[in-house]
């Protein structure tokens, strides 16, 4: 059975199909094109699409006008893993959170998390990474999808984002989630990653392989967990609209110097604990540190503001509010992600500055007024279509 989500983005339609096929585990169409289908997990040659579907529950909100599907699969086979898939939309994104469940002892040589097979004529690819695990600079390289080979482009780290774009002004973009340290955390299980993106017959094909064994690898009971998430636009005569200015009236809360304005409210007031710590980078950086939106000090304060300064007169606002100047980070401090005995925990936190973009317009939307998020323009990740979604959609 099928199960469809759908809906519009810069005027044209988009859908996400769930189990379209007994061979696919989920698809997405924008545009009046196919744009990608995955067959899900496989743990070696043990199968996600091979898997009994025990669940598959959407969900829609009035609120966000956003939707999320949550499924979960059975695979009968050995030690019957369970996979566990959600996916969130809001605006012109999806978060994914995709859970495998190994109840016992498995032999796998590898562990590929939703291998996608991209549809299309792209002509090039952008591609953010980082150099080395302790990295928090984060690269750009722009590749011809015409130099693209059957080897393809490997990466011994997870890409930060791909960015797949063609002539026609269509952009797709497929990120990590905030959990660096699982994708990258090859050496827990001495096995090696590989990550690659490859030229087939009919498509590219972005394969994410955290685990990678030389023969078959014993793995005993494990809940592995990974996330990651696609954004997608398609602009019209190749014209980008201003990220930082959406159209409607606006009043703006700007994180220049880190201040919160236009209360007084510093972020350097708050416990060192919310900020980045971008190790080893920051000892020779004399740039302040960021707040990171994976610290629940950052998140509550601004929950905070925007309950305590708006909710008293929240439905005589014309405006609607826009947070600007905001910084993604690449932060290690475990305490963050509640890990407070892990010194240097490596996370991004542009998944939680997708989740505060969703809950603030959920709260906003009690006064029928929208949220937006400006990435600082400054930033390497300021033209990314889910940028674009954040600050106009």
């Amino acid at each position: 059975m099928t199960t469809e989500l759908k809906g519009t983005t810069c005027k044209k339609k988009w859908f996400l199909n769930y189990k379209k096929s007994s061979k696919n585990i989920f698809s997405f169409s924008y545009a009046d094109q196919e744009i990608f289908e995955s067959e899900g997990v496989e743990l070696g040659i043990i199968r996600e699409n091979s898997g009994l579907t025990k669940a598959v529950r959407p969900h829609f909100s009035v609120k966000t006008a956003g939707c999320s599907v949550d499924s979960e699969i059975l695979i009968p086979f050995g030690s019957e893993p369970r996979i566990k898939r959600k996916c969130e939309n809001i605006a012109n994104h999806f978060r994914i959170t995709t859970d495998i469940s190994v109840p016992s002892k498995i032999a796998v040589d590898s562990i590929s998390v939703d291998p996608l097979k991209i549809k299309g004529d792209w002509t090039e690819i952008d591609i953010y990474t980082l150099n080395h695990q302790t990295s928090t600079k984060i690269n750009k390289e722009t590749f011809p999808v015409e130099n693209l080979t059957s080897k393809g482009l490997s990466f011994k780290l997870i890409p930060i984002a791909v960015v797949f774009r063609n002539n026609d002004g269509l952009e797709l973009e497929i990120g990590a989630g905030y959990d660096l340290w699982r994708w990258n955390n090859s050496q827990k299980f001495d096995a090696e990653s590989i990550f690659v993106i490859k030229k087939l017959k009919d498509s590219i094909l972005f394969e994410r392989k955290p685990f990678v064994w030389k023969s078959d690898h014993e793995i005993s009971k494990y809940n592995f967990r990974f996330t990651w998430y696609f954004s997608w636009v398609k602009f019209e005569n190749k014209t980008l609209e201003s990220k930082q200015s959406p159209k409607r009236k606006v009043e703006i809360l700007d994180l220049i110097n880190n201040k919160l304005a236009p209360v007084n409210t510093k972020f350097s007031s708050l416990a060192n604990v919310a900020l980045s710590e971008n190790f080893p980078e920051a000892a020779c950086s004399s740039s302040e540190p960021f707040p990171c939106f994976a610290s629940r000090q950052t998140e509550n304060l601004l929950k905070n503001y925007i309950r305590s300064t708006l909710s008293n007169n929240l439905k005589n606002r014309e405006k609607n509010l826009t947070l600007r100047k905001i910084q993604p980070q690449i932060c290690f401090k475990g305490s963050h992600l509640e890990r407070a005995k892990s010194a240097h925990f490596a996370h991004w936190d542009y998944f939680y500055i997708m989740a505060f973009f969703e809950w603030a317009n959920r709260f906003l939307s009690e006064a029928d007024k929208n949220f937006h998020i400006a990435i600082d323009e400054n930033s390497i990740m300021a033209n990314l279509p889910s940028a674009y979604g954040l600050a106009n959609l």
